[in-house]
């Protein structure tokens, strides 16, 4: 499926997908790995909930937010005919839906944007430019603009600074939290071809003073919070091949930042690269794995799920290989999450099992089966209730403890 913008023709890819999307010879998905299990019962299903089909059709997967401070978590979903939108409230411990809000969406439009929240609002956005904030006590209405371009990713919330918002053409906003009014603008040229990321990993984060973001090409930008203005860009990767598609590097996950004051980030079919983010484009070190999906990380490593579907540990100081798993690359693992109270990963796959992963060797420990289909988004984890949240193909959101 292709969508034509006015700068940049958007190829869409799955965002569990860890087989190149565009190949003619994907290899046959393999049978799950048996896992002996050192503690049939440390991971259990807590609760699960029903939260909405993902939209195959149009490649749309709205991604839950999780409120630790509030024990919430925040989701929505559009109807069947894609009139009426609905907004929940889900009680993170037990599963039990604390408040519903339906809205009706203008002519043809669909929530496209997967979910942003934070103690005060929710902010959820449709692929024709319409932005929608409500309050997380009630689920009413604050504000809702619009603006000229799809949104197809999450918002990024700072409680001094506001609603950071990229668009499908590459133009960043920041608005009012309280009112929606709009505070900058930052338009930036989209490359020939790009990829539009379908489990609306989101590319915004805020640290210190700055709205860090992947955009096509390779490269990770940091903007002033306070106006906009470009500050400094990196490398991740390099466009490199015969062809426009071999050549797409786009950085879709979003930047992980660390305490240490270290930014990493990394480009599908690119490379991962981490930079000291206060003295801009300093590259710290550089590795050769790309990927669509969302770095996690832990005391002691950086964890990713490679664009072929490796699950790989990287030294955080160095970049140095920990361990390499790779028995999950034809079943399309998700983003990899860290459980670093005990000192493990927890990756899900196109099957509904969920793997549990020794951090410092990469042997798998436990498999669950959790049902609901693909894991489709990447899975949350609430360290003070020590719950894993996985949202599923088939509409279900599986908490895990």
């Amino acid at each position: 499926m292709k969508k034509i913008l006015s700068f940049a023709t958007i190829l869409l890819i799955s965002g569990c997908s860890a087989i190149n999307p565009f190949a003619s010879n994907k290899p046959k998905m393999q049978e799950a790995p048996e896992v002996i299990s050192q503690n049939q019962n440390q991971y259990q299903i807590l609760w699960q909930q029903d939260i909405g089909q993902a939209d195959k059709n149009n490649h749309l997967i709205l991604s839950p937010a999780l409120v630790e401070t509030l024990d919430a978590i925040f989701v929505a979903k559009n109807s069947s005919n894609g009139k009426i939108a609905t907004i929940q409230r889900i009680d993170a411990k037990s599963g039990q839906i604390s408040w519903s809000k339906e809205f009706e969406n203008p002519e043809n439009a669909k929530l496209s944007g997967g979910v942003a929240a934070d103690e005060d609002a929710i902010i959820v956005s449709n692929n024709k430019g319409d932005i929608f904030a409500y309050s997380t006590s009630d689920g009413e209405q604050l504000w809702k603009i619009n603006v000229p371009h799809e949104i197809s990713q999450p918002a990024a919330i700072h409680p001094q600074f506001g609603v950071a918002i990229k668009t499908a053409d590459n133009t960043f906003y920041l608005f009012d939290k309280t009112d929606g009014k709009q505070k900058w603008i930052y338009q930036r040229n989209s490359t020939i071809l790009g990829v539009r990321n379908s489990a609306n990993n989101g590319q915004l984060a805020f640290a210190d003073d700055f709205v860090f973001s992947g955009v096509s090409g390779g490269k990770i930008i940091a903007l002033a919070a306070e106006n906009g203005a470009p500050i400094w860009e990196g490398i991740i990767a390099t466009p490199k091949g015969a062809t426009e598609l071999e050549r797409i590097t786009d950085v879709l996950a979003r930047p992980l930042i660390l305490q240490n004051g270290q930014l990493c980030a990394i480009a599908y079919q690119g490379k991962i690269s981490c930079f000291n983010m206060l003295r801009g484009a300093e590259t710290l070190w550089q590795k050769n794995f790309g990927s669509s999906q969302n770095l996690t990380a832990d005391r002691n490593n950086i964890y990713l799920t490679s664009d072929d579907g490796k699950i790989v540990a990287l030294d955080l100081q160095t970049g140095s290989t920990v361990w390499q798993q790779n028995q999950l690359q034809t079943r399309n693992p998700s983003a990899p999450i860290a459980n670093y109270q005990q000192n493990q990963i927890l990756v899900g796959d196109a099957e509904g099992f969920v793997y549990v992963i020794d951090a410092e060797n990469g042997e798998f420990i436990n498999k669950i089966q959790i049902g609901g289909g693909a894991i489709i988004s990447t899975p949350i984890y609430s360290a003070e209730n020590e719950i894993f949240y996985f949202q599923t193909e088939n509409g279900s959101l599986i908490a895990v403890k």
